[in-house]
């Protein structure tokens, strides 16, 4: 170095190999971002599920608070859990139309009570805009499919005549845990509405 030359300062830095791979990656980022927008066309199709509709089979619900959604099957559309312990379960289903007697008597031997005279046992409130039946029950439940008898078991169900169609929702749970949720399945029911064009049917016929 001269006489009045300005000394040179070389400092030496050494980056470990992950921060190096670190930093690399963050530039690539920033490259990427500087590229703008660009149009992307999906061009595949597949077939709409369940979860794609707003409104399953076309019914509107609205689940109290306290009820937590599950996953949908093929015949509970419309699928909830209630009760401190979710002991309970409350479903809405879609079946063939038919006398509301069918349901309503399968029901009962459900419980052991026979099938005999359901309709008239059930009481008559208006759901889907339209007279609906509404069952209560209580005692040892057979579900069936191979399952064991529960004791202490109750049960809430509604059956829905339309021309077209037969909608039932069905609350079953331990016999407390269901008499304390039943102000929650009555205004359940008030609750469903029709999505799309469905007749209604004459209960009486």
């Amino acid at each position: 170095m001269r006489w009045g030359d300005s000394p040179t300062i070389r400092w030496a830095v050494r980056i470990p190999p992950l921060r190096s791979a670190l930093l690399l990656v963050l530039a690539a980022m920033l490259g990427a971002c500087e590229q703008g927008d660009r149009e992307v066309t999906i061009t595949g199709t597949r077939r709409l599920t369940l979860w794609d509709q707003s409104y399953p089979l076309g019914i509107k619900d609205r689940a109290p608070r306290g009820w937590r959604q599950v996953p949908s099957t093929m015949m509970r559309p419309l699928n909830y859990r209630f009760g401190e312990g979710e002991e309970g379960e409350v479903y809405l289903s879609v079946v063939s139309p038919g006398p509301p007697n069918s349901n309503l008597s399968r029901w009962k031997r459900q419980f052991g009570l026979g099938g005999e005279a359901a309709t008239e046992e059930a009481s008559r409130e208006e759901i889907l805009g339209t007279a609906g039946y509404l069952l209560e029950l209580e005692g040892t439940y057979s579900p069936g499919m191979g399952r064991e008898p529960q004791e202490g078991m109750a049960m809430r169900g509604a059956v829905v005549p339309l021309e077209d169609r037969t909608v039932t929702v069905k609350m079953i749970g331990p016999a407390e845990v269901v008499a304390a949720s039943a102000g929650e399945f009555r205004s359940y029911c008030q609750s469903l509405e029709l999505r799309e064009a469905a007749r209604l049917a004459n209960p009486e016929s």
